[in-house]
């Protein structure tokens, strides 16, 4: 599969993932955050940090589609992700160990693979 294939499934899960959070803020986040979910500026803040992902996402497809360089998008999901794991590791023990494990495995991982899809990208 070449790159431009990889950063456009990886672009969907951005798009797939911000959209959940939009959508179901409280019960996505309670996954990661736990109870804090369900205040209203933890809504906000998830609902907005959903908006970004898709944001980010649809333009990188969108510029993958088109043929257009999609580095800059793919490196500014890359950066999401970094700092949704600085985060969760900053925020350490006040938040649930399941969401600590699995969103940092997910950030990891997502912004490795990033940052490794953007460095084949023009």
């Amino acid at each position: 599969m070449d790159e431009r294939t990889q950063a456009r499934i990886y672009s969907a899960g951005r798009v797939v993932f911000g959209g959940a959070l939009v959508v179901a803020p409280g019960f996505v986040g309670r996954r990661w955050i736990g109870s804090d979910a369900d205040s209203a500026g933890a809504r906000v803040a998830l609902v907005t940090m959903g908006a970004r992902d898709v944001a980010l996402g649809l333009g990188a497809e969108r510029a993958l589609r088109a043929g257009d360089p999609a580095k800059a998008w793919v490196i500014g999901g890359a950066a999401a992700d970094l700092a949704d794991l600085v985060a969760t590791l900053v925020a350490g023990r006040d938040l649930p160990l399941a969401g600590r494990v699995l969103v940092g495995a997910i950030a990891a991982g997502a912004a490795v693979n990033g940052a490794r899809l953007a460095a084949t990208l023009d």
